[in-house]
């Protein structure tokens, strides 16, 4: 897997083949294998003229001498995308953003005016996306074009908007009206509505009508254009949208943000502040992205770090670059990694090096780099929501429902207005009357009752709780359909908790640290012999519930005092005067019974013949069989996850891929003081048989994915049934002298604890 880690190269002063050099490799040292060209402030060069393009070449060729596996390019000098570098506003003033400006008179009229803006480009305009399209990514290509597909593996285009307005982001004012317009608009509201724009202002769906409008037509001149071309010449189009982050703001910038998002090929976001905590967090830019990634199935891109401040602990760089996985984004910009520091003069307001400028840069970018490439991995995987939110047509803020529903550990995920939802769940519909639950048939005007309500009845895939089992708070949680589980946490401080993850009946402890993450993979759990369970009979009469179709055998006693036990009325029939799946010394003291297959249901057993209790040990019968014993006398299929091995006396090996800190020393384990071996790959660590279960980890081992597997062996005990049965008996024995041991499992899961240096 490429590092995703990606320079995000401010291409800065005059530089010659020797400076270009000079930064390749310090980025390859550092084990960088991707790199993006990015015009921007400090940049001395002429934006799209020879020099330019002679200084791309440059750098392509020296990547490609060096190792690099992908280089990157960018649609524009500075931002938004779509001018050119100025270009596009200066060709025609019909290729410039167009806004209605509406004012409001005294008299109660309307005045109307078209209003021109020479400092962004008309992207509603098809001919100017063309001339954007004929003079940058026609002419990267014709220069350039040898590498794309193979070297050059994308280009980035950066906040493009048709809703800039004034200077860059003016809003309507109480006497005047801005409307983003295009030519054609009021042609496309006409048949849209069967009403006139210019009459239509104060129409109550006036701004939702708009809104589709402009996606519409965003979506068909700017983003399909683009896709289409880079279709054609094998790269991919990415980079993100504008103003993501509220309903009303993205609505005002992008018309329709899911129908925008889903127009690149890699969609993406930027979120270059670094906000990690749960209050600050940008849920709707994340959710959004995630959307637009699941619509393309190529993964995603996100532009990370470049407001600082330069003195951003690695923790929190590493907490970001791990949300941005949870959402389903795979590849990490690391924004400004400037040639030089000259872009300061234009872009003075924020600094954030991300290159050898830093001190920690060259030695210690493996460390992120690495966890990285774990993080990135989760992205494969297919999420679990429990609850799907629905983008609203209105003017509604959903943010604190978004924060909410992460603080209550539901996993929720975006789907459009229009859109069917899948997988049976539960649908969240937020307009101006309130939010609606569209299968509940249930609206809340406040989103915490909405929450509560969806807490206390939708089914959980996961809960992380506190020790005292109340519910965590700030964590963000990810639940994945091979059973993988991520949780972030959202603090902003070096802390420490002990925590429980709660799925799928398992309770699984660990440690979590501020800013840290952690995942737990999937274990497989196998045991080395059959189950076997003890059916237990208070009277001669017992019932069995069996959860799913299951063929077991029984063993019944032969010797001293027979046994005989029918099934729902029907003797259980003998097939061979001994037992081979016993424990040997049982052997020759029990026949077993021909294999029963046991339909889902109720079962009655019956004990023809002999006694359960008059000997402890040696009970009337036995079931043997490939099940799980998940509470006295209920069986079901065992699903390798642990659960129903309570009785289950033999080896059991539990096995996962776990990634490995590279500042690990140590593992430690809880193994309910059962002798324990870790092997990781092939290398066993040793057994343990008493405290401290604590296992070095070999240093070829550190930083490195790897298979391990957790092997304990019980004592016999666990079959003569759980401690508490085997109490009572002994009590009815009087033999109190008799004390509870610690061999049988406890903990059919047990969680590996790193202990770090």
């Amino acid at each position: 897997m490429l590092n995703p880690l990606i320079p995000m190269g401010a291409i800065t002063g005059k530089p010659d083949l020797e400076l270009i050099t000079y930064t390749l490799k310090m980025f390859k040292k550092a084990g960088i294998e991707q790199y993006l060209i990015y015009p921007r402030s400090g940049c001395e060069l002429e934006y799209l003229e020879d020099e330019w393009f002679d200084c791309c070449r440059n750098i392509v060729e020296t990547a490609e001498k060096l190792g690099y596996k992908a280089i990157w390019l960018y649609d524009e000098f500075n931002w938004p995308s779509g001018q050119c570098g100025g270009k596009t506003m200066q060709h025609s003033k019909d290729f410039q953003l167009k806004t209605l400006h509406a004012k409001r008179n005294q008299d109660g009229t309307k005045s109307f005016e078209i209003v021109y803006n020479p400092k962004f480009p008309d992207l509603l305009n098809p001919e100017a996306v063309a001339f954007f399209i004929e003079n940058t990514y026609d002419k990267y290509f014709q220069r350039l074009g040898k590498h794309f597909g193979t070297l050059i593996k994308g280009i980035f285009s950066d906040e493009p908007s048709p809703g800039y307005c004034g200077e860059y982001t003016d809003q309507s004012t109480k006497d005047t009206l801005k409307i983003t317009w295009w030519n054609g608009l009021e042609d496309d509201y006409l048949a849209m509505t069967g009403r006139n724009l210019r009459d239509d202002l104060d129409h109550p769906d006036f701004q939702k009508n708009h809104s589709l409008l402009i996606g519409k037509q965003f979506r068909k001149v700017y983003f399909d254009p683009l896709r289409t071309w880079c279709d054609e010449h094998n790269i991919l189009l990415t980079g993100h949208l504008m103003g993501e982050h509220t309903v009303s703001g993205s609505k005002r910038f992008n018309g329709d943000p899911l129908l925008a998002i889903a127009g690149f090929s890699l969609p993406g976001l930027d979120e270059i502040s670094t906000r990690t905590t749960l209050d600050t967090i940008e849920w709707l830019t994340f959710a959004t992205a995630r959307y637009g990634i699941e619509a393309n199935q190529n993964g995603g891109l996100a532009e990370l770090f470049a407001l600082g401040p330069a003195d951003l602990p690695p923790a929190r760089l590493r907490q970001m670059i791990a949300l941005c996985a949870l959402h389903g984004i795979d590849r990490y910009v690391m924004a400004v990694s400037q040639i030089d520091f000259r872009g300061n003069v234009g872009k003075p307001i924020w600094f954030n090096p991300c290159s050898d400028d830093q001190p920690w840069f060259t030695d210690n970018l493996e460390f992120l780099a690495h966890d990285a490439r774990q993080f990135a991995k989760l992205t494969k995987l297919k999420r679990i929501p429990e609850l799907a939110v629905r983008y609203p047509l209105d003017l509604v803020d959903i943010n604190p429902l978004l924060k909410l529903l992460v603080s209550a550990q539901i996993q929720w995920h975006l789907i459009n207005h229009d859109e069917q939802a899948t997988d049976e769940i539960e649908v969240v519909n937020p307009s101006k009357l309130g939010f609606h639950l569209e299968n509940a048939n249930l609206t809340f005007k406040d989103p915490n009752d909405l929450v509560e309500y969806v807490d206390e009845y939708l089914p959980k895939q996961a809960l992380v709780t506190n020790e005292d089992g109340t519910k965590a708070n700030n964590i963000f949680l990810k639940s994945y359909s091979d059973g993988t589980i991520a949780v972030l946490d959202l603090h902003d401080e070096v802390l420490q908790r002990n925590l429980i993850l709660n799925a799928n009946g398992v309770k699984r402890h660990f440690t979590l640290y501020g800013r840290d993450i952690h995942i737990a993979y999937p274990w497989t759990i196998m045991r080395d012999r059959p189950n076997i369970a003890r059916p237990t009979f208070e009277t001669n009469e017992t019932t069995l519930e069996v959860k799913s179709k299951l063929t077991v055998q029984f063993a019944l006693r032969t010797y001293h005092d027979p046994a005989s036990v029918s099934i729902d009325g029907q003797p259980i029939e003998i097939a061979k005067q001994e037992a081979t799946l016993l424990p040997h010394g049982f052997q020759e003291l029990y026949a077993t019974s021909k294999p029963i297959t046991l339909q889902p249901g109720t079962h009655t057993l019956k004990l023809e013949q002999g006694e359960d209790f008059k000997f402890v040990f040696m009970p009337p019968a036995w079931i043997i069989g490939d099940f799980a014993f998940t509470s006295p006398n209920v069986l079901d299929i065992d699903r390798h996850d642990g659960e129903g091995l309570d009785n289950f006396a033999g080896t059991i090996t539990q096995s996962s891929t776990i990634s490995i800190p590279l500042n690990a020393k140590a593992i430690q384990l809880e193994t309910d003081e059962l002798f324990t071996e870790i092997t990781l790959d092939t290398t066993s660590l040793g057994t343990r048989g008493w405290s401290p279960f604590i296992w070095n980890i070999p240093a070829p081992f550190r930083g490195k994915t790897v298979k391990i597997q957790i092997r304990r062996q019980t004592s016999i005990a666990p079959i003569f049934g759980k401690r508490e049965l085997l109490d009572a008996i002994l009590k009815r024995k009087a033999m109190f002298c008799v004390l509870p041991g610690k061999y049988p499992i406890q903990n059919p899961l047990v969680e590996p604890k790193f202990i770090l240096f």
